[in-house]
């Protein structure tokens, strides 16, 4: 992979042959006729608080806004902004550029930041969900979840993964996010130096601008013990203690919103894998609210989650010829990839993926029943019953009211049941009420025949 944008406006991410160019909060503050965008925009939020936006990416369209310009009209133009200063931070040879974008983009907005990058002369050749490539390594949970962090919002994505990765949903937890517990979190450092030492650090904007410069990094490293916290202002340091505890108050309406929705994805009878971003790194107290919840995996994201899942799929999401919007990938482990090629997958878009089978029954496929049915260039995933009316026009035809079979899952082998038809075969052979399936097999009904295949 040669480029990657991952789109947040808690700090827009960039890599660039695998390096980490920049990560660029999503920050407009407007300076008489000087726009200072991304982290100077930040970094003079707080000393130039008359006209500050930083919900454009999260309100990204071109709706009409309050205090607009001549130049700046709408939200778009402020994120067209923001990507212009991207661009320039890159060399030359951006290469396959991929955006990696959050959930809850709709397609409206999706085509806005193409034709916007498009103008930026940064030429997409792949569009996928940030959260999809974040969680997508091998994994045993047919349930995994994708906790992320914005400044406006909280997000929530659940993807089923039967083999093929599917995002299902993208569920906004919270209309409020790291604006929000900056602020609290901000006034809480405050007090406690106006009550250690009178020092009242939000006073002037300068000595603001240096507590909120500093806040974000110091959460991130905020361990389980009491931490220092120093400011310097006008050739004076000062310096406070401040124990987790003493946070986690911020949390207290954002903590229950966020077990609430989880606990709604999971179910008692099987383990939900959640994978929490790392922009909520040193969140005081967040460890201890999802150790409520029963039947779950947590798992802590490195920082370079969207780049690494992003590179190693990077076949799958670019397509030649178009630039499509990938919400699906297969989970295969990479020493069972590679003999069917080109297995396209119906999901929201489509996308090329190499899933595992093997032509012949030998003693190899024998240690695994099938999982899927392989139709031309769809696989469907078996689960424990699938009940089958037929085969039309490359797909399978499920019908669970007058099914001429069913297969399923006994124990662990897979079964075809059969109602009474005789144009049911399996390896050219007719099926006589019951019959197991082995990985390779051949599955016809009429004139159109399916594979048996695995998926690890």
């Amino acid at each position: 992979m040669a480029t990657l944008i991952e789109i947040n406006d808690s700090g827009i991410q960039v890599f660039q042959r695998g390096a980490l160019v920049t990560v660029s909060p999503g920050y407009a503050v407007l300076n008489n006729n000087q726009l200072l965008i991304g982290h100077q925009g930040a970094e003079n939020s707080r000393r130039l608080p008359r006209w500050t936006n930083n919900r454009y990416w999260n309100q990204l369209n071109t709706d009409a806004i309050a205090n607009g310009t001549a130049n700046v009209r709408h939200h778009a133009d402020l994120a067209f902004a923001h990507l212009e200063q991207i661009a320039s931070q890159l060399d030359g040879d951006t290469g396959q550029l991929v955006f990696a974008v959050p959930g809850f983009y709709t397609n409206d907005q999706l085509a806005l930041l193409l034709g916007m990058a498009n103008e930026c002369q940064l030429n997409a050749n792949g569009l996928v969900d940030s959260g999809l490539v974040a969680v997508a390594t091998p994994s045993p949970h047919s349930s995994i979840l994708h906790l992320d962090i914005h400044l406006h919002r909280v997000v929530l994505s659940v993807f089923k993964n039967d083999g093929l990765l599917r995002r299902t949903e993208s569920i906004t937890v919270a209309e409020s996010g790291l604006f929000t517990l900056w602020d609290r979190w901000a006034n809480i450092v405050a007090d406690q130096f106006i009550q250690s030492s009178r020092f009242d650090p939000m006073y002037q904007a300068e000595s603001e601008q240096v507590l909120y410069d500093q806040l974000p990094g110091w959460i991130k490293n905020l361990g389980t013990t009491r931490a220092s916290f120093d400011l310097a202002h006008k050739d004076a340091n000062y310096s406070v203690v401040i124990s987790p505890d003493q946070l986690v108050g911020a949390c207290a309406t954002l903590y229950p919103q966020i077990i609430q929705a989880i606990r709604a994805q999971t179910t008692s009878n099987e383990k939900t894998r959640l994978c929490v971003s790392h922009r909520f790194s040193g969140f005081p107290g967040l460890s201890d609210s999802l150790a409520l919840l029963n039947n779950l995996d947590v798992e802590f994201l490195p920082e370079d989650a969207v780049a690494q899942g992003t590179a190693e799929n990077l076949d799958k999401i670019i397509q030649e010829g178009q630039v499509a919007y990938v919400t699906t990938l297969p989970l295969i482990p990479k020493t069972q990839q590679a003999t069917v090629p080109d297995l396209s997958v119906n999901a929201n878009s489509e996308m090329s993926s190499n899933i595992q089978t093997e032509t012949e029954p030998t003693s190899l496929s024998r240690q695994h029943a099938p999982t899927h049915l392989l139709l031309k260039n769809h696989a469907t995933s078996i689960g424990q019953t699938i009940k089958l009316g037929g085969m039309s026009d490359g797909q399978l035809m499920i019908d669970n009211i007058n099914p001429v079979c069913r297969v399923f899952l006994d124990g662990k082998k897979i079964i075809i049941e059969t109602y009474g038809s005789d144009h049911i075969l399996v390896n050219d052979k007719p099926v006589h009420s019951s019959a197991e399936l082995h990985v390779g097999d051949e599955l016809a009904i009429d004139s159109n025949s399916a594979v048996l295949i695995f998926v690890d």
